[in-house]
């Protein structure tokens, strides 16, 4: 090999070489999306402006709450768009992507004043689902149920006990 051939091939082994550190080293689709899901469930625990709001749920959101029954989009805006919102603390526990679209599993601790001067808080896991829209994350489902919750069984033996 002469050492013209010898230049060429070693300098496309160094370039290819660079292009794998690269490769390697650029965030990938699902980096960015988690990225991107962390500063919005951290912008939406904590914002109480109705516009962000807004912004950030899809129109045909739902939310089941902790007693099971369902929230629109017009009414989290109502409630969470005001200096009365409660303060909430997330434990983001795992983010799945799938191309366009992310669930978020984790726990929460809800903090709010009650009438008469008194805070009171609940633990809660919760599941939100966000959708890519438009170029836009958005918000479309969430649900919450009670972090130490209650066994089944003892749900059985209270409604048998009804029955009787």
């Amino acid at each position: 090999m002469n050492r013209s051939n010898s230049v060429i091939l070693m300098a496309l082994v160094a370039s290819i070489c660079l292009c794998k550190l690269q490769a390697q080293q650029a965030p990938t689709e699902n980096d960015v999306a988690q990225s991107e899901i962390k500063s919005l469930e951290s912008q939406n625990a904590s914002t109480t402006d109705a516009h962000l709001l807004t912004n950030l749920i899809a129109d045909d959101y739902v939310m089941i709450g902790l007693d099971g029954s369902t929230t629109s989009k017009a009414q989290v805006v109502s409630a969470e768009s005001g200096a009365d919102k409660p303060k909430i603390t997330l434990h983001i526990q795992h983010i799945t992507y799938f191309q366009g679209s992310a669930v978020v599993v984790g726990s929460a601790t809800i903090s709010s004043q009650q009438p008469g001067g008194q805070s009171g808080s609940v633990e809660v896991n919760y599941t939100n689902v966000w959708m890519k829209r438009g170029g836009n994350w958005r918000l479309v489902s969430s649900h919450m149920s009670p972090l130490h919750p209650v066994s089944a069984e003892l749900c059985l033996d209270q409604q048998s006990n009804v029955n009787k």
